[in-house]
C-alpha cells in the first residue's frame, strides 16, 4: 500500500488531474472565449509554438512518416486518387475531403452551411511539404536527442538508478507496457473527438472493432466521461514513467555536475521518449488515419478502462471545485434560460480508409454489394 499510495506518485496524479488539468478543461467548454481572454493565453501559445518551431517534435513526425508508409499506404494511395477524382456520382472533387477533417474545420463548415456560405477546407498535409535546410537541421537534432534519450533510459534501468521500487526485468516490461497504453489513450482521444459526428454504419462491416467503440463512446454523456476517465489514465501513466525515468540515484562522476542533473537526474530523458513514441506519434497517426487507429485491437479496451475510470469518480473532485468558484469566477457570464446546447448533424463523411478497403470515399461501393 505504502508503494502504491505513496512511492508511485499517486497523490501528485490526483493533484494534477483535478486542479492541473480537468478544471480548465471544464471551463474552457462552456466559457471558451472567457478563458482564452484570460492573461498568460497568448505566452502560452506562443511558447508552444516555438517549441514546435526549434524542432523538438520533428522526431514524432519522422516516426509518424515511416509508421504511415509501413502500415498505412494504401490508404495514403487512395487519398491520391480521391485528391485526381472529378464531382461525378457524389465523389470529391480535387479530393479536398481526402483526409478527415479536424473538429475545427469540421464545425466551420457547419456554421458555413447555417449561414448559405461556401467554406474552403484547407486539405495541404505536411508531408506535402518539400523540406529545406532548416527541416532538415530540426529532424536531425531531434532524432539524434531522442534516440540519446532512449539509450540512457535503458542503461540506467539496467542501473537500477530509477525511482519505482521494482526489480530491473519487471522495470522493463513495465515501461513497455505503459507506453503502449498511453500510445492508445493519446490516439484514441484524437479519432474519437475527429470521428464523434461522423456515420458509424458507413464503415460497420469494413472497421468493426472501430465501429463497436464507436457505438460505445457515442452514446449520451460518454464522450464526456471518456475525456475525464482517459484524462485520469494518462495522467496515472505519466507518473510512472517519470518514476522510471528519473535517475536520481545515478552519481554524476566525471561529469559536469549541473549539466547530468538537467540531462539524466531531471527526467529530461523520459519527457523526450514519452513525446516521441507515447504522444505526438499516435496523435498524427490518430487524426490521418483514425479508422484504422480505433480498429487496432486493443482500443475498445482501452475506452471501456477509461469510461470505468470515470465512472469511479476519479474526476469529479473538479466538478465540485468547478460548481463551487463558478459563480464568482463566471458570474456575469452565467446565464442559464440562454444556454442550447447544439450539436452537428451526423454525416456520411468521405475518407480515403473507406476509399481503400471499398473503393469509394462513402463506402457506398461495399454498400450496395453487400445488400446484393
Amino acid at each position: 500500500m505504502v508503494v502504491i499510495i505513496m512511492q508511485t506518485g499517486l497523490p501528485g496524479v490526483a493533484l494534477t488531474l483535478n486542479f492541473g488539468q480537468l478544471i480548465s478543461q471544464i471551463y474552457v467548454e462552456q466559457y471558451t472565449l472567457q478563458f482564452l481572454n484570460m492573461y498568460g493565453c497568448e505566452f502560452v501559445t506562443r511558447l508552444s509554438l516555438f517549441t514546435e518551431y526549434i524542432g523538438v517534435c520533428h522526431f514524432s513526425w519522422l516516426l509518424y512518416h515511416i509508421s504511415s508508409m509501413l502500415a498505412c499506404k494504401s490508404v495514403l494511395d487512395a487519398r491520391k486518387t480521391m485528391r485526381s477524382m472529378k464531382s461525378t456520382d457524389g465523389m470529391l472533387e480535387n479530393g479536398d475531403s481526402a483526409r478527415p477533417m479536424s473538429p475545427t474545420e469540421f464545425n466551420r463548415q457547419q456554421e458555413a452551411v447555417k449561414l448559405g456560405r461556401t467554406y474552403e477546407v484547407h486539405s495541404e498535409l505536411e508531408d506535402d511539404k518539400p523540406l529545406d535546410a532548416f527541416d532538415l537541421f530540426r529532424y536531425a537534432w531531434s532524432t539524434i536527442a531522442t534516440l540519446g534519450a532512449i539509450m540512457i533510459i535503458i542503461y540506467g534501468i539496467s542501473l537500477g538508478s530509477y525511482v519505482l521500487p521494482t526489480p530491473v526485468g519487471a522495470t522493463y516490461v513495465i515501461l513497455a507496457c505503459v507506453l503502449s497504453i498511453l500510445f492508445y489513450l493519446e490516439g484514441l482521444m484524437i479519432a474519437i473527438v475527429a470521428t464523434q459526428y461522423w456515420d458509424r454504419e458507413s464503415f460497420k462491416e469494413v472497421y468493426p472493432r472501430a465501429y463497436a467503440l464507436h457505438e460505445l463512446i457515442n452514446r449520451p454523456d460518454n464522450v464526456k466521461r471518456f475525456i475525464i476517465g482517459r484524462q485520469a489514465c494518462t495522467v496515472c501513466t505519466g507518473f510512472l514513467i517519470a518514476q522510471i525515468t528519473t535517475f536520481a540515484s545515478w552519481t554524476h562522476g566525471s561529469y559536469n555536475k549541473v549539466l547530468f542533473y538537467i540531462v539524466v537526474q531531471s527526467g529530461l530523458v523520459g519527457v523526450l521518449l514519452v513525446l516521441s513514441c507515447g504522444q505526438l506519434m499516435p496523435e498524427l497517426l490518430a487524426q490521418e488515419f483514425p479508422l484504422r487507429f480505433m480498429n487496432m485491437p486493443g482500443s475498445y479496451t482501452i475506452g471501456a478502462i477509461s469510461l470505468y475510470a470515470d465512472s469511479v469518480c476519479v474526476g469529479h473532485c473538479a466538478w465540485a471545485i468547478y460548481f463551487m468558484t463558478r459563480p464568482f469566477a463566471c458570474k456575469k457570464f452565467i446565464d442559464e434560460n440562454d444556454v442550447k446546447e447544439t450539436k452537428p448533424e451526423i454525416m456520411r463523411i468521405n475518407s480515403a480508409e473507406l476509399m481503400a478497403v471499398t473503393g469509394s470515399p462513402s463506402g457506398k461501393l461495399y454498400e450496395t454489394v453487400s445488400k446484393k
